[in-house]
């Protein structure tokens, strides 16, 4: 076992210099070089040694010693001086595990005001080798910077700086507190906060996209669904098309049968008017025989003396008057005869009449409710193109339908590719996502096996 070897991998601290800390002057700069493989700081209380470690702490990790206000009592105080203004610094030479010299220089001041002092950090400087030029390189950093390089140059982690090596005597009984506390000190040490929100922060961002995927099938389910609703639509409105078809077809042909009818009907408005002028004929015939009977019977009751005419004479008058009554009575029963045949006639087209007006009436009630399947057939689809966004235009008709049906169609085809597209694209983000999520994972287990190792 060869200490000088096991050295050559590690960062190892040459020097410190000191000037304005505690108990150390601020005019005058204190280097203390430190020897390999231990140094050993041996003197008597109040003369510096636990400010060397507080010092190299400081440098390190950017932070106070404990008990110390904040840094207001780690600096010299002003009063001692006779000043109102003490400028402190902290230069700490090391060199790396790539054996790279490195001077980190903190400086600070303190400044004593009416009723209180106020510490106040200056930015620090880190002065290393460049290798391409040959010569230095200062760089300078702010507080918060130097709480980051600093360990990373020196390749051990800040918690190991700060609760391990450069441990406080005040803070030295941290293995002893209470478990909640020691788990987050061994977490800050071993690093395993950092896996352990890694890996929370991995199974947050699956279910993450977990869910969005479920919403992304929830949604393709529903425009299937959608798809379905509208091809079952397309073919209801094919099917409504074919019946309007047929309604028209229909109509057409119930117009030519009621435009028949009404042409034959024509004749028989001419008959019926025939027929009523026989009927009046006959009853004024009828009429003219009542009072020709009546005239008779008066005229033979009246009769008081007997004709002058012979009997020769007045048979003949009674022969051709009885001939002129029957013939009166035969134009009579052929009128009354002709008037039945009309009458019967006229009431066989007043039935056809009738049932001609019940087939008109079932005709136009069928037109309305065809009409009123046509209106909602058009709500129907204007309902569907305003829900689905589809393009239409400002008025929505049965003409239309047949332009209208294909630029539907293609809209949602469109819509569906759309959907497709964007959950292939997910798909793939994802894959690449967990991908990386895997090689970040991978990173991280090795890191955790080489800090364990």
């Amino acid at each position: 076992f060869s200490p000088n070897k096991q050295l050559q991998n590690m960062t190892t601290i040459d020097k410190i210099a000191i000037s304005g800390i505690r108990s150390y002057d601020p005019n005058t700069l204190v280097v203390l070089k430190f020897f390999k493989p231990l140094t050993i700081i041996l003197g008597n209380n109040g003369c510096g040694k636990t400010t060397i470690v507080e010092a190299l702490k400081y440098v390190c990790t950017g932070e106070p010693p404990p008990l110390s206000e904040r840094g207001r009592t780690f600096v010299h105080d002003p009063n001692h001086c006779g000043i109102n203004l003490v400028k402190a610094q902290v230069k700490v030479a090391f060199k790396t595990r790539d054996n790279k010299p490195i001077i980190v220089n903190s400086s600070m001041q303190l400044t004593q005001k009416r009723t209180k002092t106020e510490f106040k950090t200056i930015d620090g400087t880190i002065r290393m080798y460049d290798e391409q030029s040959g010569g230095e390189i200062a760089l300078s950093h702010k507080c918060a910077d130097m709480k980051k390089v600093v360990p990373e140059l020196m390749g051990v982690s800040r918690s190991i700086l700060e609760n391990v090596i450069f441990c406080h005597q005040e803070d030295a009984n941290w293995p002893l507190s209470e478990a909640k506390k020691l788990k987050e000190k061994f977490d800050e040490i071993f690093a395993t906060s950092r896996w352990s929100k890694a890996l929370s922060n991995i199974n947050a961002y699956r279910k993450q996209l977990t869910a969005r995927y479920k919403d992304l099938k929830i949604d393709l389910k529903v425009f299937e669904s959608n798809k379905e609703t509208a091809s079952k639509v397309s073919e209801d409105l094919h099917a409504t098309k074919q019946r309007i078809a047929d309604y028209k077809a229909a109509q057409k042909n119930f117009s030519d049968k009621i435009a028949a009818l009404r042409a034959k009907l024509g004749p028989l408005h001419a008959a019926n008017e025939k027929l009523q002028s026989f009927d009046h004929r006959r009853i004024a015939l009828e009429r003219d025989l009542k009072h020709l009977k009546e005239a008779q019977k008066n005229a033979h009751q009246r009769m008081q003396c007997e004709y002058e005419e012979t009997d020769e004479e007045l048979e003949q008058f009674l022969v051709n008057h009885d001939k002129q009554i029957k013939e009166k009575q035969d134009e009579l029963e052929k009128a009354s005869a002709r008037f039945t045949e009309l009458d019967k006639q006229y009431r066989a087209k007043q039935q056809r009449i009738s049932e001609l007006h019940q087939k008109q009436g079932k005709i136009d009630q069928i037109m309305e409710d065809f009409k009123n399947k046509q209106n909602e057939v058009l709500r129907q689809l204007e309902r569907m193109v305003q829900k689905y966004d589809l393009p239409h235009s400002s008025s929505l008709t049965i003409e239309a339908l047949d332009e209208l049906i294909p630029t539907i169609m293609d809209a949602l085809k469109q819509k569906e590719a759309s959907k497709e597209s964007e959950m292939e694209q997910f798909q793939r983000q994802q894959r690449e996502r967990d991908h990386k999520l895997e090689q970040e994972l991978n990173e991280c287990v090795t890191k955790k096996n080489k800090y364990d190792f």
